[in-house]
């Protein structure tokens, strides 16, 4: 099987966290490498691409918090391509307090369509990424700026072997590749949504 040029993969990114519960952040890449490539092939660039990107941002996720799997689906076919284990990361390497598990950092990823806005959260922060009111720190911000930019290719420290990450609108169900990211001052929640709904 293949995923043909400019179809998308969806990538339910999984983490445990330090009760045990699951934390996901769902991807969707775009197959911009110009030809089909092999269900094998487009698993080993994501992982290897997700791997990397998580692992450089391992200081700002608490030790307490590890790897769990990495879920593939074709989207085009509406079929799983399988459930693999990180490459490269482990979990996080912070070791001091973590702060409660339903915290989180948040990333904005602006698109050019109105009301398509990208959210990924990033669980396990910890008591040392607050500065000294309780806001994420300035280094805490930077690391998350990173992790953002990397993940769109505003920043290309991550090799995503031609893969794309975009944003599919709930209006038009059209795919969006952001220009921008912000990474928010406060921390959120995180929240649980449907498999595949969204960014």
């Amino acid at each position: 099987m293949t995923i043909a040029n400019l179809a998308t993969v969806r990538v339910a990114a999984g983490l445990v966290g330090p009760q045990g519960d699951d934390l996901v952040n769902v991807f969707e890449f775009r197959n911009d490498t110009g030809s089909a490539v092999p269900y094998a092939d487009a698993i080993a660039s994501l992982r290897a691409g997700l791997g990397d990107l998580y692992a450089t941002s391992a200081s700002i996720i608490s030790s307490a918090v590890h790897a769990g799997v990495l879920s593939f689906w074709d989207v085009a076919l509406e079929a799983p391509m399988g459930i693999w284990a990180w490459d490269t990361f482990t979990g996080g390497s912070d070791n001091s307090g973590p702060l409660p598990p339903q915290v989180a950092g948040f990333i904005f990823f602006r698109t050019h369509r109105s009301r398509c806005i990208g959210k990924k959260f990033i669980p396990g922060p910890c008591e040392d990424h607050n500065d000294g009111d309780g806001y994420p720190g300035s280094l805490y911000l930077a690391a998350l700026t990173w992790f953002g930019e990397n993940l769109v290719g505003l920043d290309d420290e991550v090799d995503w072997d031609g893969w794309q990450f975009v944003v599919r609108s709930t209006v038009d169900h059209l795919l969006y590749v952001p220009y921008y990211i912000v990474a928010s001052q406060k921390w959120s929640t995180v929240r649980r949504r449907r498999f595949g709904s969204g960014s």
